[in-house]
């Protein structure tokens, strides 16, 4: 049997490495940069919790709101929200309530003047009518004397002396009492005027008692509507409010609140680093500390213990181009974050 060999194709010679792709090369090293970035992260946030505070705060804006000094339903209400306004401009015009009436006084607070005033306008009822009568007994006169001409026709006596005493009387009597009368009025509207300035002066805003006039709510200050409560035609409680408004250039602070470990780094007129939702970021002074349990009048309790508190922080600007900033984030959540001192 013949047997035929094939050819060989078994070398001795090195062989040769696979090719390699550029994006595996790019792809091994990208995993390589992620996980030293993670690690580089991770020990950032480490150094950071050894060398600076961080929490949350919501910035707030000073605002007053207005409301009606007596029931009414609402006539007016020309301004709108966001619209801006002058002092003394008109929030809103209040029609008078059915039973529209003025608080009583205590009497201890009347003037006593008022007693006064009493008396003297007695006094001057008296004297007019004594006056009427002497008016009357004047007016005779003329006819007695015509029955003093018929008694002399007729030769009868009479005392003409009599007579003209009694008239002299008459007439200086009626004199003193036009000038007493004249007195007294003069007395009588200075007593009153003093008595309407003291009772203004206890009710100052006190309608007419006979009827009430449309209650005006003015602007105390120039400023901008944040918010109407109320619409035209609605109904408006005394003392509830109607709108909601707010100075021009207001107070605005942060109110932000911190773990209680972090209390030994904080100190009154620190600065501090905000930062906004936008990413925005700003300066601000911390002003005032306190427990998070002081604006609240009650602890809250859990398994017979009082719950921990944390710290509360008021944060104010740094100057006033930073309060104008924190002006167009009122009432959004911000973050807080200072260095240990």
């Amino acid at each position: 049997m013949r047997i035929k060999n094939r050819k060989s194709y078994v070398t001795k010679s090195v062989e040769s490495f696979a090719p390699e792709k550029i994006v595996y090369k790019i792809a091994h090293w990208g995993y390589l940069l992620l996980l030293f970035s993670m690690f580089a992260y991770f020990i950032y946030y480490l150094y950071l919790g050894f060398v600076t505070y961080d929490g949350f705060g919501h910035v707030k804006v000073k605002k007053t709101s207005l409301s009606a000094v007596f029931d009414g339903k609402i006539k007016a209400l020309p301004l709108s929200e966001g619209q801006d306004f002058d002092k003394n401009a008109l929030i809103a015009k209040l029609s008078p309530a059915i039973r529209c009436k003025v608080e009583p006084v205590a009497i201890a607070e009347i003037p006593k003047e008022d007693k006064r005033i009493a008396q003297l306008a007695y006094d001057i009822r008296v004297n007019q009518i004594r006056a009427r009568q002497l008016k009357q007994s004047l007016a005779a006169l003329p006819d007695q004397q015509e029955q003093q001409m018929l008694r002399r026709a007729l030769e009868l006596s009479y005392d003409d002396s009599k007579r003209q005493i009694t008239a002299a009387k008459l007439d200086s009597e009626a004199f003193f009492l036009r000038e007493k009368l004249a007195v007294q009025r003069k007395m009588l509207a200075a007593l009153q005027q003093q008595t309407q300035a003291a009772i203004q002066a206890i009710i100052p805003s006190a309608p007419i008692a006979s009827t009430c006039l449309d209650e005006i709510v003015a602007a105390p200050f120039k400023g901008v509507v944040r918010r109407l409560l109320l619409q035209k035609s609605e109904f408006a409680k005394r003392g509830a409010p109607i709108a909601i408004v707010e100075r021009e250039n207001a107070e605005v602070r942060i109110e932000a609140f911190l773990d209680k470990s972090d209390l030994q780094y904080l100190a009154i007129g620190q600065t501090v680093s905000i930062t906004f939702p936008d990413g925005i970021e700003s300066m601000g002074l911390v002003q005032n500390i306190h427990s998070s349990a002081y604006a609240f009048p009650e602890l809250e309790w859990k398994h017979y213990e009082p719950l921990d508190t944390s710290i509360r922080l008021h944060i104010t600007p740094v100057d006033k181009t930073a309060a104008v900033l924190w002006r167009n984030y009122d009432l959004l959540r911000v973050r807080i974050r200072g260095d240990h001192q």
